[in-house]
């Protein structure tokens, strides 16, 4: 997790997004339910009162904000509004 003022963004390791056939649709329930079940509860036991939530899934990991065009990689933003992750259009 990566903390940069009320945004927090939690980035996951899923390999599978490189396979045949997966695009961002296929994984975008995957990214709210990781927004809602997993970050949104760490948060509230850690006390950080978020603004906005960023899910990352990465074929494999890479440093956050290197240029790595050989990794597949989806990510989305949520606005964290009355306890809920919600989506917002980049």
């Amino acid at each position: 997790m990566l903390e940069e003022g009320t945004t927090y963004r939690f980035r996951y390791i899923a390999p599978a997004i490189a396979e045949e056939g997966v695009d961002f649709l296929a994984v975008a329930g995957d990214m709210e339910a990781l927004c809602t079940t997993q970050a949104l509860p760490y948060l509230a036991r850690q006390g950080h009162d978020a603004e906005r939530v960023v899910i990352t899934l990465m074929q494999e990991p890479v440093d956050f904000g290197v240029m790595s065009p050989g990794v597949t990689q989806f990510f989305e933003s949520y606005e964290v509004r009355e306890g809920r992750c919600i989506w917002e259009a980049f």
